[in-house]
């Protein structure tokens, strides 16, 4: 569903364009600066372009496989539970054992590879700060504190010395009124003791500001960026990677117990063996396409830090060019432009985010029968939904079935609906065939709440009887769908009215 999700939001706000428009404000920069006439800068800011399409286009492949890696997860998932489910044909203390321990092998790989993502995530993101010790980090940030202080003293020096040429310039202007006129080496002495006066006022530098810059590539918002690196170093201890060994151990363990548990049941049917060969493939291949999946994701994160220094970098040295020049400042203008819609992007998602995981919650709340196996809906970054339990566990841990997926879809709809404001038709096609008699009836009656349209295409043993009167003084019209067979050809049509018996 991840996919699904951060599609939805994105194309409810709009992101998809936003981001496309920020691409062709790039492309568009980068043909006014080939109109600027050629010069070591210019040939810096060519070789910079060279390096952010690069990482440009490097991003964007590992993106497209991640959607593939995605669509491919779904196709092995779905094959697996529809295995598991044909296994029941085959006796049923068989199809129970294998069933159980086929489900708890799922989870323990789940729990294991979870536990070793966030294992690599720490080791390549933030270990090796923490390793380096508090007090390193803290002279780090001491130093970067001194810097931007400096940094600060400097841009009000340059200002100030601009101002200065301003006062000489009046005193200039003012000295030729004298009587008598003063000699040409005096007037000279005047205007340089009023610029040695005037400089004092910015010397010496502030007690709080470093003596140089030691650390020149972290400037502006690279220099937060790194702070707040180091402040998160801080919250990785011994304990934390701990826990996560100790998770993967036990996850270890179990799995191999598991695994001897299933290799040592008694199968006779050689269909049932084909099948637990192929449940055994897709296992594999889902655990390899999870892998990858966080492969992909830890190094588009962290390439998209690299690609947004270089932004930053290749919009100080546009600024450096002449801006005199149409072409460089319309270019500056559209990098500007382009950076703050990529700004834009990363604070709408989130809050967006946020206003679905809330409708979803309370979508599903209405639905389940149960208000109180889930807590709240969480929606990350990158799409994924974590259906979080009072206790903190997350339901989709677990193998859901096939009518709390169904209600998941459904309270993703309702969701986007009401972000969205906009009052759209719903099509379901037997929308209750998977699901128990509380489900049924919650279901129904929330889709009768929603504004808009709704067409259901129900068989003769769904919407009837009790679940037909919860939402009888919703229906306008009902229609049965006719069909016959002539030859080779199936023809269908609708004719007015209802199941014989529902009081249509």
């Amino acid at each position: 569903m991840s996919a699904q999700v951060l599609e939805g939001i994105e194309r409810l706000l709009g992101l998809t364009w936003i981001r496309q428009l920020a691409d062709d404000l790039r492309v568009y920069a980068a043909n006014r600066r080939g109109q600027v006439p050629r010069g070591v800068t210019t040939e810096a800011i060519r070789e910079l372009e060279k390096e952010v399409a690069a990482l440009e286009r490097r991003i964007q492949e590992v993106e497209e496989r991640l959607h593939a890696i995605a669509a491919d997860l779904v196709g092995a998932e779905a094959e697996r539970d529809s295995l598991t489910r044909e296994l029941a044909g085959y006796g049923t203390g068989t199809r129970a054992q294998l069933e159980e321990l086929i489900k708890e092998r799922a989870d323990q790989e789940k729990a294991y590879e979870a536990a070793r993502a966030e294992l690599f995530r720490i080791a390549e993101m933030d270990l090796p700060l923490a390793l380096s010790g508090r007090a390193l980090r803290d002279r780090v940030a001491d130093r970067l504190a001194r810097e931007r202080r400096r940094e600060q003293w400097l841009a009000a020096a340059a200002d100030g010395r601009e101002r200065v040429e301003r006062v000489v310039q009046v005193i200039d202007a003012n000295l030729g009124a004298l009587i008598p006129p003063l000699l040409p080496s005096q007037d000279q002495a005047v205007r340089a003791a009023v610029r040695r006066a005037l400089d004092q006022l910015w010397y010496p530098p502030p007690e709080d500001a470093a003596e140089g810059f030691r650390h020149g590539h972290a400037r502006g918002p690279v220099r937060e960026q790194v702070r707040a690196r180091l402040d998160q170093a801080a919250s990785v201890t011994v304990e934390t990677v701990a826990a996560l060994l100790d998770a993967m151990a036990r996850s270890a363990a179990a799995l191999r117990k598991i695994n001897t548990a299933i290799q040592a049941t008694e199968i006779t049917a050689p269909q049932l063996e084909e099948k637990r060969r192929r449940i055994t493939e897709l296992n594999m291949l889902v655990r390899k396409l999870t892998e990858e999946q966080g492969e992909q994701r830890n190094f588009v994160a962290s390439r998209r830090a690299d690609l947004e220094q270089k932004r930053k970098e290749l919009g100080r040295f546009t600024a450096q060019l002449d801006q005199s020049a149409r072409p460089a400042r319309l270019a500056k203008r559209a990098e500007e432009v382009a950076a703050m819609l990529n700004d834009l992007i990363a604070e709408a998602w989130p809050m967006q985010a946020q206003a679905v995981a809330g409708a979803m919650t309370d979508a599903i709340r209405a639905m389940a029968h149960r208000n109180d196996y889930l807590n709240r809906v969480e929606i990350g970054e990158d799409g994924q939904v974590r259906l979080l339990a009072p206790n903190g566990r997350n339901l989709r841990e677990f193998d859901l079935s096939a009518g709390e997926k169904q209600i998941f879809t459904q309270a993703l709809f309702a969701a986007i609906a009401r972000v969205s404001g906009r009052v759209f038709p719903l099509v379901i096609d037997t929308p209750l065939g998977r699901l128990d008699e509380e489900h049924r009836l919650n279901v129904l009656r929330h889709l009768a709440e929603r504004d808009g349209q709704v067409i259901l295409i129900s068989t003769n043993t769904e919407v009837v009887n009790g679940y037909l009167d919860a939402i009888r003084h919703r229906v306008l019209k009902a229609y049965r769908i006719e069909n016959r067979t002539d030859g080779d050809l199936g023809i269908s049509w609708p004719v007015e009215g209802y199941f014989l018996g529902q009081g249509f």
